[in-house]
């Protein structure tokens, strides 16, 4: 129980956005092949194309809390990044889909 509390207490206030972030937190539940079965899932050409499938999302996100999502080039500083509805569903859509597919691999791994 105390083993399982302090485990807890580290990674209770971690984000698992970046696909090592992700990797390493798996590592931790015994789920060692991840990737492939993901890439499988989302009917996608290699493990790079997984691991990337988000990654657009996550940086915008980074840009949003971080930068309050404005530009820091020196031409555009502090002006908001432009941000579509269409954008926006397709971000909830992808990622709805990568954490759908990832649940059932992490399920498959690991049984019920």
């Amino acid at each position: 129980e105390e083993f399982r509390k302090i485990a807890h207490a580290i990674i209770k206030g971690k984000t698992f956005q970046d696909p090592g972030e992700i990797e390493r937190a798996l590592k931790l539940i015994s789920v060692d092949d991840f990737w492939e079965p993901l890439r499988k899932r989302l009917g996608l050409k290699d493990e790079r194309a997984a691991k990337g499938y988000v990654q657009q999302f996550v940086t915008r996100r980074h840009h949003i809390v971080h930068e309050a999502d404005t530009y820091k080039s020196k031409r555009y500083h502090d002006q908001p990044r432009p941000i579509t509805r269409p954008y926006a569903q397709e971000c909830v859509k992808k990622i709805r889909r990568f954490v759908e597919a990832g649940h059932k691999v992490v399920v498959g791994k690991l049984g019920d």
